[in-house]
Parts: C-alpha cells; sequence; structure tokens
C-alpha cells in the first residue's frame, strides 16, 4: 500500500468573520492510501484560533515518529497517545475505519457498530454583518430548504437583532441559532440574549469563555435561551465535567478538534446517557473532512429533529473534491458517501504532495 500526504490551500469566498478570527483561507493536510488501486482519503485540519495544534505540529509530529501509519494493521479501532496532535488523531482513525470497511465489504457504519440515518438535517450557517446583509443571506438560505439557521454574534448584536425580528416575523416556523464564540463577559450575556429571548431561539453556542465554567452555569439561570458548549466541549473529560456539573443543554461536536473516533464514541456514549443531545459541526474543513463528519453525524446522532452544522462548503470558493456536498432541501444524504474515493472526484489542482510513504 501507499500512503501520500498533501496539503492544501483553499481560499474563502469573502472572508470569513467570527468573534475575534477572520479567515481567508483554510489549509489543511489530506491522506491518501493508495490500496491495489481502491483509494481512501482521510483529512487533518487544525482550525487556527481554535485548535490546540497547527499544522507544523503535525508535520513535526510524523517526521519525529517514524512508523506513524502501523496504526493500519490493527485489529480494533486504534486509540492513540495525547502526543499525537488532535486532527491527525482524528485523520487517522477515519483512515481505519474507512481501511477496514473496505476489507470487510461493508461500511463505516458497520465496522462502528452502529445504523445510520440515510440523511440529517443541517443549519446555513451566516456571519457577522448588516441587517440587510444578514436578512438578505437568510431569505437564500430558506429558498434553498434550510429549516435552521446558525448566526454568528459578537457583542451587543444590534444588527442582528434587528434582522432577526424581521426574519422571526417573515418565517416564524424557522429555527434560529446563536454563535458567540466565547466573545461576552457573563454581565453582558445575559443582558445580550434576554433581548433575543422573544424570538424563540433553539440555543447559544459557548455565550462566554470556554474555561468559564462558573459563568456557564450562572447564566442558564439568567435566560430562557438554551446554552450550548462548542469550545469547551472537546475531550471525553470536557463532556463528562460539562454533563456532571449541568454546564449546557446541548453539546457542539467538532470531531477534528475530539481527536480520535474512539474518544468521539466515549463523547457520545456520555452524552446519550446524560439525555443531552449532540450537534455535529465541521471546523469549516474541506469536502473530505465534510462528509466524513456527516456519516458520523448520521451513525452516532440520537435526534433526527435536530440539525447539524455541515453546510459549510459554500464558504470556499474551491475544494479538495470537484463535486458539491449532497446537501439538498437542508438535508445531507449520507447514504451513498462510500467508504472508497472515485480518483476523479479529487481536486488535484488545490493539492501539494508532501511526502509518500510504503505501508
Amino acid at each position: 500500500m501507499k500512503l501520500t500526504i498533501f496539503k492544501y490551500s483553499l481560499p474563502f469566498r469573502t472572508p470569513f468573520r467570527t468573534a475575534g478570527h477572520i479567515f481567508e483561507t483554510r489549509e489543511g493536510l489530506l491522506f491518501l492510501l493508495d490500496d491495489q488501486g481502491c483509494l481512501l482519503a482521510s483529512e487533518a485540519a487544525p482550525l487556527p484560533g481554535f485548535s490546540s495544534e497547527n499544522l507544523t505540529d503535525i508535520l513535526v509530529y510524523l517526521s519525529s515518529n517514524p512508523g506513524w501509519y502501523r496504526f493500519l494493521s490493527l485489529h480494533d479501532l486504534p486509540d492513540f497517545s495525547d502526543s499525537m496532535p488532535p486532527s491527525l488523531q482524528f485523520a487517522c482513525s477515519v483512515l481505519w475505519l474507512k481501511h477496514k470497511a473496505h476489507n470487510s465489504n461493508t461500511s463505516v457504519t458497520v465496522v462502528l457498530g452502529k445504523s445510520a440515518a440515510a440523511r440529517v438535517a443541517v443549519n446555513a450557517a451566516i456571519g457577522l454583518g448588516s441587517a440587510v446583509e444578514i436578512t438578505s443571506k437568510t431569505r437564500q438560505a430558506v429558498s434553498h430548504g434550510f429549516k435552521t439557521i446558525k448566526y454568528k454574534v459578537i457583542g451587543e448584536a444590534d444588527e442582528l437583532l434587528s434582522a432577526l425580528k424581521t426574519i422571526r416575523n417573515t418565517f416564524p416556523a424557522l429555527k434560529l441559532r446563536l454563535d458567540a464564540n466565547g466573545c461576552w463577559h457573563p454581565k453582558e450575556a445575559a443582558a445580550v440574549l434576554q433581548k433575543f429571548e422573544p424570538l424563540t431561539i433553539e440555543y447559544c453556542e459557548q455565550p462566554v469563555q470556554p474555561d468559564d465554567d462558573h459563568h456557564m452555569a450562572w447564566l442558564r439561570n439568567q435566560t430562557s435561551i438554551p446554552l450550548a458548549a462548542d469550545e469547551s466541549a472537546r475531550t471525553p473529560a470536557d463532556v463528562q465535567r460539562i454533563l456532571s456539573n449541568r454546564l449546557a443543554d446541548v453539546l457542539i461536536i467538532k470531531p477534528m478538534l475530539c481527536g480520535s473516533i474512539t474518544n468521539l464514541l466515549r463523547i457520545s456514549d456520555a452524552a446519550r446517557k446524560a439525555g443531552t443531545d449532540m450537534i455535529f459541526t465541521t471546523s469549516l474543513d474541506s469536502a473530505l473532512a465534510r462528509r466524513d463528519t456527516a456519516v458520523l453525524a448520521a451513525a452516532l446522532s440520537d435526534n433526527a429533529a435536530m440539525a447539524h452544522g455541515l453546510s459549510t462548503g459554500s464558504l470556499l470558493s474551491q475544494d479538495t473534491l470537484n463535486e458539491p456536498d449532497p446537501i439538498f432541501n437542508g438535508l445531507f444524504e449520507t447514504a451513498g458517501i462510500a467508504p472508497l474515493l472515485n480518483p476523479k472526484s479529487l481536486n488535484y489542482s488545490v493539492l501539494r504532495k508532501l511526502y509518500e510513504f510504503t505501508v
């Protein structure tokens, strides 16, 4: 077998703004395994400002650990040491799952021992902007069949509040979400969320800093809007602490940040036992990881009514695959996503080869 590592760099259509971050390009590593002409692929893409590692950390790890790819020969789903960067753990786990599924002539879901839905609902994501821009983008998303919209929010959010008042009147059944990325001080968070309460917000993601457990618990008593843990919910230990202390109503899970699939299964089991909903989201990844995350969402999420954050591909002007994500009428079709990669679907024009191994 031959394992090749590529680097990709994908420009955003327009700079994507969140609280404290502006993204103009998305970079990551693509792992392509050639097993006698059958191609399997995965992705490691740490998100600047969110991930604990960067691409250089991954490359240093690979060069410092000869034989790191031996996990492919393991019989059981591999676990990895904490010294391996989380996004690399994710890429290796996904590659192992696809390799195992291919060799067993089955699916990733079956290898996980799960039964998956054929499709999952997804939300549209709208960044910061004026009330006119936000309203226009919302109308466009609704016209494409999205029934849930997530809005980035920062500061006093007067423009967003104005837009959402109009949107709520126009689309009374539309589900609205907020994502603060931890931008607010606790009292500011309470004051702003109270202004949004009449609009029936489904939940607000990470209203305060990820390490501020005290004020996350305090804020749940200050607003009727459900709170979701995002940046603070990365490891099984994080999730267990959040669930034990009742810090959030919803868990936002970014598999690229959680590390191994083994970690993800532990998180899923803990959430299920606690009766807490999990929302799977991308980390603004490329098409490969978006599909992988969609498959995991279909296999591990229990609440079919909750939309997942998987529709971020439209933010990029180029991608690692030539065809668009299979999203139709606000649904990500996962049943047709196979372990093997069609060679014609790979967009080699955005890839730069870094390493090649015989495994």
